[in-house]
């Protein structure tokens, strides 16, 4: 059973059993349905169903020339809402089902999800051989909490953004191949790191007074995350099969932004803008081809 469920209001699913009537409303009333040429004999086929506003459940399977359907694997989603330019998109094939991995980041940050438009990509990398830059994020998650934002002062603020400008123009620098930009970063973020150890250190701060947004690695997928992230804006949703209470938060996280959709009765604290979400995530994107 995938674990992700209960992120969209299916918290009471505890079997593959219980699967069978979405399955076969999936199947006939689909909101979206994509197919990718596998060979002469069969076709991958994704169908796409919401059960709620922005939220579902997507079936990936393949079918043969007669019309015959095998399910393969299921995943929930939440649509994303922020488009992500970057340099370059690189998808990679899970080896244990028809699906993909996405990496984007810089040459110092990799960040990994989970592609939606499985079978989108999988067309595209039969057929046509050109770049992808854009991405829409968003994220699952089944534990989450609420934290008060970092009170800062208008002069500390604008230092942080002069020191963000600096990097940023150094990482374009970086990214064309300039070794001394590349050492300059390394040192920036190096002496952060020191800073932000020696302020909690002396003055016996709570790392969460300190640090504004993480975005950690956890667990053995590679699209799993840790994160804490600033909010942006908040909206209820509702199941409309279970009518259960989900949450649709759009964070900023490592210079990234997107929603997070999580059941009510698995977040603490109230979630309003300018605080900050703190919770485990499972990563999704929707490459736009």
């Amino acid at each position: 059973m995938h674990k992700f469920l209960r992120a969209i209001g299916f918290s009471k699913i505890e079997s593959r059993y219980q699967l069978e009537d979405i399955y076969k409303d999936i199947l006939s009333s689909p909101n979206r349905k994509v197919a990718s040429t596998i060979n002469t004999g069969s076709t991958l086929v994704q169908f796409d169903k919401d059960f709620g506003n922005g939220i579902g459940i997507s079936l990936i399977g393949e079918m043969d020339k007669s019309g015959s359907l095998s399910i393969e694997h299921f995943f929930p989603y939440v649509r994303p809402k922020v488009y992500t330019n970057t340099d370059t998109i690189d998808l990679e094939e899970h080896t244990y089902n028809k699906s993909y991995i996405g990496t984007i980041g810089d040459l110092f940050i990799a960040v990994m999800f989970y592609v939606q438009n499985i079978a989108e990509c999988d067309r595209l990398l039969k057929y046509h051989n050109r770049s992808l830059t854009t991405v829409m994020l968003s994220a699952l998650s089944t534990k989450g909490t609420i934290i008060l934002p970092i009170e800062k002062y208008p002069e500390v603020e604008e230092k942080e953004k002069a020191v963000q400008a600096k990097k940023n123009k150094l990482m374009k620098n970086a990214l064309e191949g300039d070794i001394d930009a590349i050492n300059s970063i390394t040192k920036m973020d190096i002496n952060l790191y020191n800073e932000t150890l020696t302020r909690i250190e002396e003055q016996s701060l709570d790392v969460l007074t300190v640090v504004d947004t993480t975005f950690l690695p956890t667990g053995v997928e590679s699209d799993l995350y840790s994160i804490i992230g600033i909010i942006k804006e908040v909206y209820t949703r509702f199941n409309i099969v279970t009518n259960e209470q989900l949450y649709d938060i759009t964070v900023e996280s490592l210079g990234y932004t997107f929603n997070i959709c999580i059941n009510a009765e698995d977040l603490v604290g109230e979630p309003l803008p300018g605080r900050r979400f703190r919770g485990d995530i499972w990563l999704q994107g929707y490459v736009v081809i």
